[in-house]
């Protein structure tokens, strides 16, 4: 990217561009430096200098505070570029994994958003692309939060009503969680649309989950096109009633029903803190939401101004003790936490416990009313999407952080998915018709699958998981030694192995004597390296009832294709977790890593090493919806990972090995895939001090899920060492333990 530009890294790999972390020699100052990628890449239907042209120049154009910066359009042989600010902190996707936004930093991150839209709704220009990931905070000196909104890719000015961008596989060049649907239905687009997506960043900021979450993209979508969410008022009871109706008006199915730009929804947002009711809050015309507990949409009579639900009320017990203080409060077993505090270098606050699984009462000590108990009880796996050539993962897009969010293909969308062939089809007939309304379609649909339910019920699923434990579950003094222990291979290399972790054996129930039977959680996992109890992976410290541990399931080639023979495997869910209570590893000189496991695309984390006491600083080795698998330094809260990536498949098998030299702090990818191929990268610098390291957990568990994912990571073996190896030495072990699970024959 010529003389002027030294190139540090790289920030990420959307859709359409890659993002280097650069330093601009000239005006002394790092930047972020954005390149489309080549057109056979993306599938956009025009030139690629020609879409980076468009995007600075609209760009350029706008300035304004709570946007990035474009600083320049340049280019070099391998075509343009463009030079913008470099946003350091963290995406509003990160900041709500363990807090949820206190009401006061809610009104601060709205107000900096609608500021945002408005000025650039004063030159008719769309973003068509707001979601959580496309929102950086970072932290001003008077400790508040400053918004920049990212990646105005997706902008287009609007004089007249402009259409959803498609590349030319017909996939959405978008966020299906935060899509409204006249995107998805490609009807015209205006203001009303981005304050749609808007509202559902917001719904997420204060709830922790997608207002319109689906178990897979076709049913997000129908969601959309069905306005089937809970109301946050249900999930949220603290948040004043106005604002919380503002939110829902945000989201409204029809775009009559929102504000009619970003001018009027700031007028109406600053009203709502006020408590002024908005002059038709209590208009039955407006369409009500539909529970996503609801088995299928149906539309409200007119004289029924709310949906309601009738269920006997319960008895929820006696108040809970409301968590303060510079903690980190996590609750375990069947309910979850949601941290409602200002967040800031340290999560303090209020906190509140909302109860998943089938039902979601909110315990607050009063008398409650569950939900109905929703129709699918499971949350398939929903990891990256490949392109419809099969040429690769399609990754999510954004400057620091992976996006996480998942790209939508259209046109094959119908295959296999009845209802939305159905919802097409009425779109389409609608169309047609004299007035070009598709309101009177969708009705009849919704009343003809009313019919359906009452005639065909539907099953609930039976989840894979064990009922939820009331006991608690001491960690034990001693562990026996397992069997099958001692005929397991030694690793090529046993220098510096301080955790080696087999699934075949050392997987101990909740007595911690005998072996875990299949389809039951592991209280135990034994470190065949360091066999003293703590230095073993036990249940989280938090986790008293051992609730939020993961299972031994039993694999076969036909259930994980590339494995070569019926093998025991460790199922590693969205909320397990476990941890060595020994803090006396000393990873000061180093850390190195192999896992031998099969790999889900979404945003997780598979091992996480840490200090004692936790001083915010960590390293991760985990997997995200972008199509990666990574590995990323932390040096602090609010401070941008640095990360080191390599493409995966969703659930794939293979070997991913990672190196991170504390002292010269750099770090470095291997991988072997099911096929046998080798891949690494180069040695990648990162900033920051990471010395004194003494304690790695496997898991995390992601508050922002309702439920177990029953699809997650399968780990066979794994194997840490508290020193650097070198690139033989990783390769050496991984082909070893890649002859051992997924070499036919061996």
């Amino acid at each position: 990217m010529g003389e002027r530009y030294e190139v540090r890294g790289k920030l990420g790999r959307g859709g359409m561009s890659t993002v280097y972390r650069a330093y601009d020699t000239v005006m002394g100052r790092e930047v972020a430096l954005k390149r489309l990628l080549d057109l056979e890449d993306t599938n956009l239907n025009e030139e690629s200098k020609g879409a980076l042209q468009r995007e600075a120049g609209a760009l350029a154009k706008f300035q304004h505070p709570n946007v990035v910066t474009v600083f320049a359009i340049e280019e070099d042989a391998d075509g343009p570029f463009v030079a913008m600010e470099l946003v350091d902190g963290e995406d509003l996707s990160e900041v709500v994994k363990d807090a949820a936004l206190s009401v006061e930093d809610f009104i601060d991150v709205a107000e900096q958003c609608l500021d945002a839209l408005a000025s650039a709704g004063e030159i008719n220009l769309l973003h068509r692309d707001i979601k959580p990931a496309n929102i950086m905070l970072t932290m001003t000196p008077s400790e508040r939060f400053l918004v920049k909104i990212l990646d105005f890719g997706l902008a287009k000015f609007s004089q007249n009503p402009s259409t959803q961008t498609l590349d030319h596989q017909g996939t959405f060049l978008g966020s299906i969680d935060y899509i409204a649907p006249e995107q998805l239905e490609l009807k015209p687009l205006d203001q009303r649309t981005d304050l749609y997506s808007l509202g559902c960043v917001l719904y997420c900021g204060l709830t922790q989950e997608s207002a319109f979450q689906g178990g897979n993209p076709a049913e997000t979508s129908m969601n959309h096109i069905n306005h089937r969410c809970t109301p946050i008022e249900e999930i949220r009871p603290d948040l004043p009633e106005h604002i919380a109706a503002w939110v829902m008006r945000l989201i409204s199915r029809d775009p009559d029903d929102r504000p009619s730009d970003a001018k009027d929804a700031m007028k109406q947002f600053q009203d709502a803190v006020k408590g002024i009711p908005y002059e038709s809050e209590d208009d039955s015309d407006i369409p009500v939401a539909v529970r996503v507990s609801d088995p299928e949409p149906v539309a409200p009579p007119q004289d029924m101004p709310e949906q309601t639900v009738t269920t006997p009320a319960i008895q929820t017990g006696p108040t809970r003790t409301i968590q303060t203080g510079p903690t980190r409060t996590i609750q375990t077993g069947p309910t979850r936490t949601i941290q409602t505090g200002p967040t800031r270098t340290i999560q303090t606050g209020p906190t509140r416990t909302i109860q998943t699984g089938p039902t979601r009462t909110i315990q607050t000590g009063a008398i409650k009313t569950p939900l109905t108990p929703s129709v699918d009880a499971t949350r398939p796996a929903t990891g990256a999407l490949r392109t419809a050539s099969g040429s690769g993962p399609v990754r999510g897009s954004g400057y620091s952080r992976g996006s996480g969010e998942k790209e939508f293909p259209v046109i094959p969308l119908a295959i296999g998915t009845l209802i939305v062939v159905v919802v097409i089809a009425g779109i389409a007939f609608s169309r047609s018709g004299d007035n070009g309304d598709d309101k009177g379609v969708v009705e009849v649909v919704k009343e003809e699958k009313k019919a359906a339910v009452v005639e065909a019920p539907v099953e609930t699923k039976r989840s894979i998981y064990p009922k939820p434990s009331t006991a608690d579950l001491v960690y034990p003094e001693s562990l026996p030694v397992p069997d099958g222990a001692l005929s397991v291979p030694a690793l090529p290399v046993m220098d510096g192995l301080v955790g080696r972790f087999v699934s075949s054996t050392g997987t101990y129930g909740r007595d911690y004597q005998s072996n875990a039977l299949p389809d039951t959680r592991i209280a135990a996992w034994y470190n065949l390296a360091r066999p003293e109890p703590l230095a073993s992976l036990l249940r989280e410290q938090k986790d008293t009832k051992g609730n939020a541990l993961p299972m031994v399931r039993i694999y076969t080639p036909e259930s994980i294709p590339g494995l070569n023979e019926v093998r025991r495997g460790i199922l590693l869910n969205n909320l397990s977790s476990m941890e060595v209570r020994s803090n006396d590893f000393d990873f000061s000189n180093g850390i190195s890593v192999v896992l031998a496991m099969t790999f889900m695309l979404e945003q997780e984390q598979i091992i996480r090493f840490g200090a004692v006491p936790w001083d915010e600083r960590s390293l991760v080795i985990g997997t995200d919806y972008s199509g990666s698998v990574y590995g990323g330094v932390s040096i602090g809260h609010g401070k941008p990972w640095q990360k080191v990536d390599l493409g995966w498949w969703d659930h794939e098998p293979g070997l991913i090995g990672y190196v991170c030299d504390v002292k010269n702090r750099t770090h470095r990818l291997f991988k072997i895939d099911k096929s046998g191929r080798e891949e690494s990268t180069d040695a990648i610098a990162f900033e920051g001090d990471i010395g004194g390291f003494n304690k790695f957990s496997i898991g995390r568990r992601q508050q922002i899920a309702k439920i177990e994912n029953e699809q997650g990571h399968v780990m066979f073996e794994c194997a840490i060492y508290d020193r650097v190896l070198n690139g033989e030495e990783v390769t050496t072990v991984q082909r070893q333990l890649f002859n051992r699970y997924f070499k036919d024959g061996q």
